[in-house]
């Protein structure tokens, strides 16, 4: 899979779920997304994902949000960095939903470890017991 590929072919496989709706829970996207992670990606520099959640008033309305990011790293044509591209599937709850946290993973570290660390913290424990409000995907140069 390419870069300008990942956000189609994520949301091929999380459609059939309701992505974009209220209908795709955490532990669905989580599934999907972890399975999704592991699939190499032919053109960047190194692969990254976050886990992120927090209670946060983008929309005006303080909502328990919960990011599942993928970071990939675009080169110049020099092979220095030129900047990141990021995945994100992100799902909102209401408030009261878990506390503020976020860790990362990148390639060449321990991915079961990883999935392993966030499926056992209480905040995505949290997340999975609670009904999904919203959920978007897109993808962009950060």
């Amino acid at each position: 899979m390419r870069i300008a590929e990942a956000e189609a072919e994520l949301h091929a496989i999380l459609a059939p779920h309701g992505v974009g709706t209220p209908a795709l829970s955490m532990a669905t996207a989580w599934r999907v997304f972890c399975d999704f992670a592991r699939r190499p990606v032919t053109d960047t520099a190194s692969d990254g994902v976050l886990f992120q959640a927090g209670t946060y008033s983008f929309s005006g309305v303080p909502l328990f949000t919960v990011g599942l990011t993928r970071q990939f790293e675009r080169l110049d044509p020099n092979g220095g960095h030129a900047y990141y591209e990021q995945l994100q599937c992100e799902l909102t709850f209401d408030p009261e939903s878990g506390e503020s946290w976020s860790t990362w993973f990148f390639s060449g570290e321990d991915w079961d470890r990883f999935v392993a660390d966030v499926e056992a913290h209480s905040t995505f424990r949290a997340a999975c017991e609670k009904t999904t409000i919203s959920s978007e995907l897109w993808q962009e140069r950060v």
